[in-house]
């Protein structure tokens, strides 16, 4: 931790009154408090998936506001233009009473979209219904949602064909009131993850019933091979 004291001049304008101070050129004009290597720092920091606001703050000796201060005047995230396909998710993280973080992919080249704050129903209409209005080439027929937001003008280059999601119910009602039109499939992951939890719920639903069998060890032993063997089988 350093402090500097710097004294520099400040010059008065002979034809408006007004005063102003001499640039110092190892400070930001946005953050005068701070050096420009504390500033450059702080983004570094914020670059590593591991490091929170809090801790960058503490190794820079500096508030956890003014790191938040820098990171959003620094930083700035576009939403990606979509393909045909569209891949969405959750991810788990914790911020106050919102565990969860929308992520949506692009299904064709694996790239990052857009992240949303919540996996809330009204949080993917609201993203769902930016991509209609601003990429997707309308269909032939009418919209169903009756919020459409078409307007003359836009370029749209984009023929939505499809979705690609988990089991929720509200991803897919979201996905079917603003694109009535598209397929929605189930990712193959929860697919086969549903698939093995069916199989081991009567899997072990068969090995109690042997349980006062004459043969019981042996039978328990072939079931849990075939659970093994269902298993080495699985999709990583």
């Amino acid at each position: 931790k350093c402090t500097l004291h710097v004294h520099f001049a400040r010059y008065l304008c002979t034809s408006c009154g007004k005063t102003f101070s001499h640039p110092i050129p190892f400070v930001f004009s946005d953050f005068p408090r701070l050096s420009a290597y504390t500033v450059v720092n702080c983004l570094e920091e914020c670059k590593l998936a591991t490091h929170s606001f809090s801790e960058i703050a503490t190794h820079n000796f500096i508030s956890v506001q003014t790191v938040i201060d820098i990171f959003n005047t620094r930083i700035s995230f576009s939403h990606g233009k979509p393909s045909s396909y569209i891949c969405i998710d959750e991810k788990c993280y914790v911020h106050g009473n919102t565990q969860y973080a929308l992520v949506i992919l692009d299904f064709q080249s694996g790239k990052l979209l857009d992240l949303c704050p919540d996996r809330k129903k009204a949080t993917l209409l609201d993203w769902l219904r930016f991509v209609r209005d601003n990429y997707v080439i309308p269909p032939e027929n009418k919209f169903q949602d009756t919020s459409s937001g078409l307007s003359e003008g836009k370029i749209r280059t984009i023929q939505l064909k499809g979705f690609c999601i988990d089991m929720s119910d509200n991803y897919y009602d979201a996905i079917k009131r603003v694109f009535p039109y598209v397929d929605v499939a189930v990712d193959s992951f929860h697919v086969m993850q549903l698939i093995l939890k069916k199989f081991n719920s009567v899997r072990i639903s068969i090995m109690n019933s042997y349980k006062k069998s004459e043969n019981k060890e042996d039978k328990i032993i072939i079931f849990q091979v075939l659970h093994e063997l269902l298993l080495n089988d699985l999709p990583q």
